[in-house]
């Protein structure tokens, strides 16, 4: 393959704008591009890719992590109600000034963009996925412009068309998780270091993408290495220029948040923050059980896990950035420095996260290498036989379509279709379906249109109480009511959070644990919950919490059944299995239950 020319058409020869017509947005638009052919396929590309990580978007089943950060993110306040991580919102009654610049197991960028996007439209499930998918479509930009700069216009344009469509950069931009924000600014700041190497100007501009993806997630830091040895290896003179110096102290003032973070946790308590501290070595009780670190496993166990390489993608896709990975090794071997920092970023990448971790959601950031690779190849056949380029092109395309389909919007659904090749499981992506979003529709509309007459049950958290003045609530055009959610101590903690949590700290409805409430109903009937509504969401067998020792739920369910007590709504997951039963009683059925003896049929 010859190496891509420089494309010196000006403006005029391209648009056909000459004197008076040639504008000055044409040039700020259309300099990146050599036609108008070329660029209405980036802007249809670019349309196809927004619409598929917006269609859909709120139906898929909250998984993972997703309502650890959203909840958080809504307020900013680091807490979570489920978990058995305490924060600095636990240890200080009066939360010190330093615990607002960080969070305690990430840095604050990614929540930070989150509550931008609540404040304005308000808390649901397709609002914590809405800067996913459009970072992730932005990414796709990114794509053609790195692939651009790296070889030519054609390869970027594949690039871009192949990250349009790839399942797991889809599936990962239509969640709330982390990964598809810090990989647009991992993009960002490849691009800019692409530039860098050709003129030292961009350094400081570079220095900033690089702390804003540190600042997003600190596994960003890994692809700061292989810069640093490429311009080792190729630049040194940069270490003599100035302006090296400044893109460091950038990226310092960037995450600089973080480390007046950690300086100060490190003062009060002893320790860092959950990573460093983990990385350190240091032991924190309260944060023994982080189940990250737990499944991050020994180094044998991280090199199993580089199998989730092949089925986190398509075979034919694979198969054709192998094929594109061998052709650059070869390629590179001429002394092209682009694709040489495109291999050498690979590769240091990849050997960093197996000393950091190789599940899915980390192997992910490798996925625009593979996209690069994929294009490469396809470009062979381009320049060799049109015909049989498309024919392998469209091939590929129609399989890219179908595994993104089957793993996007089918397994909403669990109806996905296919051979394997281009299927995988739900299971393998999403985890245990909990019925969260159907839960929340429910107890949603139950409480559209009211305001709580109860006092709040999270502000046993002290620090809370101040930090969310903000959210009180807004009574115009609503009825006040008593109403206590009751929650199965044996709920798993995902649905948990977005649920209790959510509707707690940020609308203001209380919650306690069928436990408590049935251990101090007496009590409870001299207080102002005496009159109050209960909606006790029993919690299936199919949606337990691991490990669980509670079963007071079971318990109450049974004398509910026997006092012909039945439920209001039953929840189910996406494949029919019943996950919840929401029942809906008051105080007087609750008392009944006790002066029931559980034998009697």
């Amino acid at each position: 393959m010859q190496e891509p020319k420089n494309h010196l058409e000006s403006e005029d020869q391209v648009f056909g704008l000459s004197g008076k017509k040639r504008i000055y947005i044409n040039s700020c638009i259309f300099k990146n591009f050599v036609s108008k052919k070329i660029f209405f396929i980036f802007v249809v590309v670019f349309i196809l890719s927004l619409g598929l990580r917006l269609l859909f978007l709120s139906h898929g089943e909250i998984t993972g992590d997703e309502p650890f950060y959203a909840v958080r993110s809504i307020g900013m306040v680091d807490v979570m109600l489920s978990a058995e991580q305490e924060t600095p919102f636990h240890w200080f009654d009066e939360l010190p000034w330093w615990a607002n610049f960080s969070f305690h197991d990430h840095p604050p960028l990614v929540f930070f963009i989150q509550h931008i996007f609540f404040q304005f439209f308000g808390d649901s499930i397709f609002i914590a996925r809405l800067p996913s998918a459009l970072f992730g479509a932005f990414s796709v930009i990114l794509i053609f412009f790195i692939g651009k700069k790296i070889f030519d216009e054609k390869i970027g344009l594949l690039a871009m068309i192949l990250m349009a469509f790839n399942g797991v950069a889809g599936f990962f931009s239509r969640i709330a998780l982390m990964e598809s924000i810090v990989l647009f600014f991992v993009l960002l700041s490849f691009y800019l270091f692409l530039l860098v190497l050709q003129d030292k100007k961009f350094l400081p501009l570079f220095g900033i993408a690089c702390g804003l993806g540190i600042l997003a997630k600190y596994i960003a830091i890994i692809f700061f290495f292989p810069y640093l040895i490429i311009l080792l290896m190729f630049r040194p003179r940069y270490f003599r220029d100035f302006r090296f110096y400044l893109a460091l102290l950038l990226i310092i003032l960037v995450f600089s948040p973080v480390i007046i973070y950690n300086i100060e946790i490190y003062k009060n308590v002893g320790h860092f923050d959950l990573q460093f501290s983990y990385l350190l070595g240091q032991d924190v009780p309260e944060w023994t059980n982080a189940i990250g670190k737990i499944q991050r496993g020994e180094l044998s166990d991280r090199v199993a896990r580089l199998d989730t390489l092949l089925f986190m993608n398509s075979i034919q896709f694979f198969f054709m950035s192998s094929l594109g990975f061998l052709a650059l090794l070869w390629y590179s071997r001429k002394g092209k420095l682009l694709s040489s920092t495109l291999i050498l970023t690979f590769l240091i990448s990849l050997l960093s996260l197996l000393f950091i971790d190789t599940q899915v959601r980390f192997l992910f950031y490798l996925s625009p290498f593979f996209v690069l690779f994929a294009a490469y190849i396809f470009s062979f056949l381009l320049n060799s036989d049109k015909r049989l380029f498309k024919f392998f092109m469209v091939l590929l395309l129609v399989g890219e379509f179908i595994f993104f389909v089957n793993i996007n919007f089918l397994s909403m659904f669990n109806k996905q279709k296919g051979l394997r090749y281009i299927n995988r499981p739900a299971k393998e992506y999403f985890g245990v379906d909990y019925g969260i979003n159907e839960l929340n529709k429910y107890l949603d509309s139950e409480l559209r249109g009211f305001y709580s007459l109860m006092p709040d049950s999270s502000y046993y958290v002290k620090s809370l109480e101040k930090k969310l003045k903000s959210y009180a609530l807004d009574k115009k055009n609503k009825q006040g009511r008593k109403v206590i959610l009751v929650h199965d101590m044996r709920m798993n903690s995902v649905p948990f959070e977005w649920t209790f949590t959510r509707l707690s700290l940020y609308h203001s409805w209380p919650f306690m644990s069928i436990t408590y409430l049935m251990s101090n109903l007496d009590s409870i009937e001299s207080t102002e919950y005496n009159d109050s509504e209960f909606y006790f969401v029993y919690t299936t067998p199919n949606t337990l919490r691991a490990n669980t020792q509670y079963f007071y739920g079971e318990i109450v369910r049974k004398l509910l059944q026997i006092n012909k007590i039945n439920p209001e709504k039953i929840i189910y997951t996406k494949d029919g299995r019943v996950a919840y039963e929401v029942y809906r009683t008051n105080l007087s059925d609750m008392k009944r239950l006790l002066n029931t003896n559980p034998k009697e049929q």
